[in-house]
């Protein structure tokens, strides 16, 4: 197989992942506020359906959202999960990593192609960051850990409770 094939293959993988589970933590943002706004809940998804999920609002702007409404919803939110918003500029930084960088394709990914993946970061400092499939797995599971402290939060809305 083609060294470069190998690496694309490779990295489309990881990548995928990545991806695949920012949208289902996107989608837990769109239930959590439609559920808030909505308490029929046909109603509810509709909106998550139409108005949310539909790219009019960005991910940072739902993630931005969702602060302003957990807080009011449950205002210990940051002393219960005080690392979520840490988790959460990671989740944003690395999903936009990972969909927008180019993988890179040099003598250094070819030596590296068992290992790492490499993508290319531009501007005024560009540079090649690498990626090792545990830094991959510590990604997904701060994405995992995200979604789960959203779910209970859709939970807590749903049943009117202050505590997420």
């Amino acid at each position: 197989m083609d060294d470069s094939y190998y690496i694309i293959e490779n990295s489309s993988k990881w990548r995928g992942y990545i991806i695949h589970e920012v949208s289902w933590l996107e989608r837990w943002l769109d239930v959590y506020i439609s559920t808030y706004f909505c308490s029929d809940s046909k109603k509810g998804l509709e909106m998550a359906d139409i108005v949310l999920g539909n790219s009019r609002i960005s991910l940072d702007g739902k993630r931005k959202l969702f602060d302003i409404l957990v807080k009011r919803q449950c205002p210990e939110f940051n002393k219960t999960y005080p690392k979520f918003n840490k988790d959460m500029n990671t989740v944003m930084y690395e999903r936009n990593c990972f969909a927008h960088n180019i993988v890179s394709l040099d003598a250094e990914a070819v030596l590296k192609r068992k290992k790492y993946i490499g993508l290319r970061r531009f501007g005024t400092n560009t540079r090649v960051v690498w990626y090792t499939a545990t830094r991959v797995n510590e990604i997904l599971a701060d994405i995992k850990r995200c979604q789960r402290i959203i779910e209970k939060a859709c939970a807590a809305v749903v049943t009117n409770k202050n505590k997420c």
